[in-house]
């Protein structure tokens, strides 16, 4: 009898389904969910993580070790200095006790740094048979240059190790974090107070240790003639990813999901724009979930994504609400992205139209005190000409993206 193992899936909701015969473009919205079936005598596998204090904050160190009473015999962490250790039966984790007060009284005071230690200390662990992770714990913002950032980061990420980032400052720049983050499937989360701090930190580690698959991936491959637009992570947490470019010769989009986890089952969402079309059905894209088997990538799950264009009346006005409600949940996140992005290029009306349209939106929603609070942003950014990054934090974590 052959063992069936956990399973990557994923279930396509398309918004809308069908369409009347048109001489427009029309656009749709596509919302993958990803979902995980693990069968009843399976085990989560070893996990590695990397702590990285950064800044300033030895009064975190007890809030991260309390964290780590989740960890299970097998599972290793490191700390930056070559510091590892790994569980074994019988042992508690008072054993990182040292390890972790060590640590966060001589903290990075460089993210670049820290990226690159956290890629050093997981490309050392031979296991492939475990899931590697990074978190960076800040306590004081990062003011780096962006491209070094994105160059470490990108270590990092092209080995297939996760990166999360929790911090306890409220003038970081989450805009470059949830970059960081993104390009490793992970989150960004601003967390005030040492409390905050250790109950982010329990479920964080608790989650990791729940993980049955490796390096998952979600592949999305376009038909010619779809032009794919902006793209959402629509859970955990509403994150902007930026607008889809392709290329000629190359149409696909791979997206790293980060964990999957039951509860903690991640969502994309991404607009799609369709040529003028006759009566039929047609396939808009192939949606293909992978995870890493061994030394190898195995595809778990395939799907084709269908749109129908039809001249029968009783056929349309069907409308998908969960397409809907995601859509209604992640916008907030592109329209504070895209008043940050005006307020670089100096185009001050596009601020104030954008933050107008988000809080309009957000009244429409029920969401009256998010309402509010983007209608004062906006006051205050009239008045005196300026976006600052705590107004611009304000705003992401309202929109929910940390």
């Amino acid at each position: 009898m052959t063992r069936r193992g956990p399973r990557l899936e994923v279930d396509v909701l398309l918004d809308p389904t069908t369409s009347a015969v048109t001489d427009a473009e029309l656009e749709v919205t596509a919302l993958l969910k990803l979902r995980l079936d693990v069968p009843a005598d399976s085990a989560p596998v070893p996990l590695h993580v990397m702590i990285a204090p950064l800044g300033p904050g030895a009064g975190n160190a007890a809030a991260v070790f309390r964290s780590f009473e989740a960890l299970r015999p097998g599972d290793r962490v490191s700390f930056p200095g070559g510091r590892t250790h790994t569980l074994v039966a019988g042992e508690s984790p008072d054993a990182l006790r040292a390890l972790t007060e060590d640590a966060f009284t001589r903290p990075e005071d460089n993210a670049a740094a820290a990226l690159a230690h956290g890629r050093d200390a997981l490309l050392a662990d031979r296991r492939t048979d475990a899931a590697h992770r990074l978190i960076i714990v800040a306590h004081s913002p990062i003011v780096e240059a962006t491209e070094p950032l994105l160059n470490a980061a990108s270590a990092l990420t092209e080995k297939h190790f996760g990166l999360d980032v929790v911090t306890t400052t409220p003038s970081m720049d989450l805009g470059m974090m949830i970059r960081l983050a993104n390009l490793g499937g992970g989150d960004v989360a601003f967390v005030e107070g040492v409390a905050a701090l250790e109950t982010n930190m329990r479920d964080r580690i608790g989650r990791l240790t729940q993980q049955h698959l490796i390096d998952p991936r979600l592949e999305l491959e376009f038909v010619p003639g779809v032009v794919p637009g902006r793209m959402f992570r629509a859970a955990p947490g509403a994150v902007f990813l930026g607008n889809v470019r392709l290329t000629p010769t190359d149409r696909r989009l791979v997206l790293d999901p980060g964990p999957v986890v039951a509860g903690h089952e991640p969502q994309f969402l991404v607009t799609l724009t369709l040529p003028r079309r006759r009566v039929g059905r047609y396939r808009l894209l192939e949606v293909s979930a992978r995870h890493r088997a061994g030394h190898r990538f195995v595809t778990c799950h395939q799907a084709s994504v269908v749109h129908q264009v039809t001249d029968d009346p009783t056929l349309l006005g069907y409308v998908e609400a969960g397409v809907v409600a995601a859509r209604d949940r992640v916008e907030p996140a592109g329209w504070v992205e895209e008043a940050a992005r005006a307020f670089l290029e100096g185009d001050h009306r596009r601020v104030a139209t954008t933050l107008e349209r988000m809080a309009r939106r957000l009244s429409e929603l029920g969401r009256s005190a998010d309402a509010q609070a983007t209608i004062d942003a906006r006051g205050r950014y009239l008045r005196s000409g300026h976006l600052d990054r705590n107004e611009l934090n304000r705003l992401r974590r309202l929109a929910g993206g940390a």
